[in-house]
């Protein structure tokens, strides 16, 4: 499973993928050629289907079969500055809080973040308290442009 966290500045993803009850580092996230940041909570393989769909243009038409069963995968995107999640259809759904965590372990980051952890930290905390996050952090910062009157 999987902790992926936003403090509103940085997007932080665990390292750890699970098997059964066999547990092995994975990589959760990656960063597109024009920039967006994306990470998947969920199905390991088919939160890399959905990456590649979203590089790949992420047309509706294409969008992946297994989005459509009971076990779905999350996807969150870093794009601009703003934070979306698409879930089972392929509708960008914008993340208004200032912070926000998704998966397993996201109660115990949400919890760090409100008492003033910034995301990364909140995902090593999730990770000490949830058995389906570990393995280490990977972690996106932007800057952000404040809009100037």
């Amino acid at each position: 499973m999987t902790v992926i966290a936003w403090d509103g500045k940085t997007l932080a993803v665990d390292r750890m993928g699970t098997n059964g009850d066999k547990k092995f580092p994975a990589k959760k996230c990656r960063k597109t050629q024009n920039g967006d940041i994306i990470a998947w909570s969920g199905t390991l393989e088919v939160g890399i289907t959905l990456a590649d769909w979203w590089e790949a243009g992420r047309d509706p038409k294409t969008w992946p079969e297994a989005q459509k069963g009971e076990d779905w995968t999350r996807l969150v995107i870093l794009m601009g500055g703003q934070v979306y999640t698409m879930e089972q259809l392929p509708v960008l759904q914008p993340v208004e809080s200032p912070f926000h965590a998704w998966g397993s372990g996201s109660e115990f980051a949400m919890g760090a973040m409100a008492m003033g952890a910034d995301a990364r930290k909140a995902v090593e905390i999730a990770s000490q308290l949830c058995p389906s996050c570990g393995f280490g952090v990977d972690a996106y910062d932007v800057e952000i442009q404040e809009d100037v009157a």
